[in-house]
């Protein structure tokens, strides 16, 4: 895993394998720099609106604003950053997106872990990381690219591979497994 300082303060190119995932999520998810979003945030929560959709209002709101956008990773390299790096660049890619969206909801106090898998259009399916995790309404999967959440179940265009979360990295493929969800993969 090779870092980008000066492109990208405390990004990471991470080589896709479950181990340097579950490193990667320990690096990126960073509940402390986004303080000032939850303090905006929270209110509404405390208000009676579920975390899911508050969080999934105020990514959508930054995107819909072109405060945050979509940021295609360098060829060659699939950068991971950190919430304050993402802030900075003004956007990232799935990966960075969803950290920011998981980092909100962390110091929140929201349960809620990143999913990597992919995504499937049509007959194609592409490498994908989003959000999934719990409130007062229950399951959500929030789509950190576009700020859509989905209640109660994941769209089946959805294929989750691995939850990653700093110490618990879970591979969802292994059907016994999954059912247990016990399994760490690359720690």
């Amino acid at each position: 895993m090779a870092s980008f300082p000066v492109v990208c303060p405390g990004c990471l190119c991470v080589y896709p394998s479950p181990a340097n995932w579950c490193d990667a999520i320990e690096r990126v998810m960073r509940p402390e720099q986004v303080k000032d979003i939850s303090r905006l945030l929270t209110p509404q929560v405390h208000a009676g609106h579920a975390a899911g959709d508050v969080v999934a209002n105020y990514v959508r709101s930054e995107l819909a604003t072109k405060r945050l956008r979509y940021i295609a990773d360098p060829a060659g390299c699939d950068l991971w950053g950190p919430p304050a790096a993402t802030r900075m660049r003004g956007g990232g890619d799935c990966d960075d997106l969803s950290a920011f969206a998981l980092s909100v909801l962390n110091v929140m106090g929201t349960p809620a872990t990143m999913l990597v898998g992919f995504l499937c259009r049509d007959r194609r399916c592409e490498g994908h990381a989003w959000v999934e995790g719990g409130d007062r309404h229950g399951f959500f999967l929030l789509e950190a690219t576009s700020g859509a959440l989905y209640r109660h179940e994941r769209p089946s265009r959805y294929r989750a591979h691995y939850s990653l979360f700093p110490g618990r990295c879970l591979d969802l493929r292994d059907t016994e497994m999954k059912r247990a969800g016990q399994r760490v993969v690359g720690v």
